[in-house]
């Protein structure tokens, strides 16, 4: 019934009814994701991401305003859902090219977290989310429209020398200990700055001096 709905959609040219039908079933699948997802709901979330990005690119120059705001809106719904389908899965490899397709905060956003969230991971896996993020983004960007690998790594530093007050017990008074924690949590947050971008980026060069001295006065 699904994929009868997609092409009538399709045939018909509704193309933002479809973006609906699309978000409509996935959100369906996003609130039981507490439930084990079959084959049918991932094969149903790539779908939905790739149809958001042919979309886009095929009509980039003939949308109306109100269609195009619908395939910005709805669309980076489906493919924020889509990049954290792909990490739950342990594909960080290829989350980069389909969250750089994000809008900015979104994708800084998606990205802050994402690191956050593998910070205690293997350093092969860090590595590979690292990569994702450095080889599909600019590292810094003149266009404020736009995500930048510098500025993740900027909002990744800040919110590590935050302190957390859900990390220590009601009782915790020792200020001591709270810094000894914090230093710690700042400590391992380095470990993003000291990975090797690959030499196949440009500037890869000048990119690495730039992570390796921001680690060095990173407080």
């Amino acid at each position: 019934e699904q994929h009868r709905q997609i092409e009538m959609n399709l045939m018909s040219g509704n193309l933002a009814h479809l973006l609906d039908l699309l978000w409509s079933w996935l959100s369906s699948i996003e609130e039981g994701q507490n439930v084990l997802r079959s084959r049918d709901d991932s094969d149903m979330i790539r779908f939905g991401a790739h149809i958001v990005l042919v979309l886009r690119y095929l009509l980039s120059n003939e949308m109306e305003d109100e269609f195009e705001e619908k395939l910005v809106t709805v669309g980076d719904l489906i493919i924020n859902m889509y990049v954290r389908y792909l990490f739950s899965e342990g594909q960080e490899e290829l989350v980069g090219v389909y969250a750089s397709q994000l809008e900015r905060d979104v994708c800084i956003d998606l990205f802050v977290d994402m690191m956050e969230l593998r910070l205690n991971s293997s350093l092969h896996t860090m590595y590979k989310l690292f990569l994702s993020a450095v080889e599909y983004l600019p590292f810094s960007s003149g266009d404020v429209s736009k995500a930048c690998f510098e500025e993740i790594i900027e909002r990744v530093l800040s919110r590590s020398r935050e302190i957390k007050p859900h990390q220590y017990n009601e009782d915790f008074s020792d200020v001591a200990e709270q810094h000894h924690l914090q230093a710690l949590q700042k400590a391992m947050i380095i470990q993003w700055l000291c990975f090797t971008p690959p030499s196949s980026i440009p500037d890869f060069e000048m990119i690495t001096g730039k992570l390796l001295i921001r680690a060095l006065i990173h407080r």
